[in-house]
């Protein structure tokens, strides 16, 4: 933080007054389980609960329509499986993201789009990870 001369905030997750103000200025606001499970790990009614849960806090909270999903830790057959996604399917979000490397296509699952974290602080890593990730083609569960 000595590039900007400033400490991060001891409270990282933001509170709903912040989540509601996101959404009052426009952003779209995603759901992703109510206490981050592993999904895969969790039997299917659980796992739907789960799912629905925050889905249905996000849109009485925003007040708008919870239309995406972010899996818990995200790793395609790892922590989520085809029982996953279809039961986001069934809840009437429109897309979802893993954390599988790659870039989307037109034929990418829009309930499985890959989706780049770039982790490295130095120019020269975000680059080779960026380059990496567009190289890698995203595994998707079926």
């Amino acid at each position: 933080m000595q590039t900007v001369g400033a400490r991060l905030p001891s409270a990282l997750m933001m509170t709903r007054q912040q989540v509601r103000a996101l959404a009052d200025a426009g952003a779209g606001v995603g759901a992703h389980t109510e206490s981050h499970p592993i999904l895969a790990e969790l039997d299917a009614s659980e796992a739907t609960r789960e799912i629905a849960s925050s889905k249905t806090f996000l849109e009485r909270l925003t007040e708008r329509p919870v239309s995406l999903f972010a899996y818990p830790n995200g790793k395609p057959g790892k922590d989520y499986t085809a029982v996953n996604v279809d039961q986001v399917r069934s809840l009437g979000f429109a897309a979802a993201c893993s954390t599988a490397a790659g870039s989307a296509t037109r034929d990418s699952d829009p309930l499985q789009l890959p989706r780049f974290t770039p982790w490295g602080r130095e120019a020269w890593k975000f680059g080779a990870q960026l380059s990496n990730n567009l190289r890698s083609r995203p595994v998707e569960v079926v």
